[in-house]
């Protein structure tokens, strides 16, 4: 775990996406999720979870 990896952690959480992150830090959005999920691995938990699919009608 780096301090990188939990700043990108932070800035996932505050702009909603993994997307808006990346473009933030000037870095891919591969970037981003490969220090989210080297933190998923330190701690063995998802940190993030997806929000729930609303189904069609």
């Amino acid at each position: 775990m780096t301090v990188t990896q939990l700043s990108t952690f932070v800035l996932v959480a505050r702009l909603g996406s993994v997307g808006a992150a990346a473009r933030a830090l000037g870095v891919s959005e591969s970037a981003v999720s490969q220090a989210l999920t080297a933190l998923r691995t330190h701690y063995s938990d998802p940190l993030i979870r997806a929000p729930a699919a609303v189904g069609c009608v």
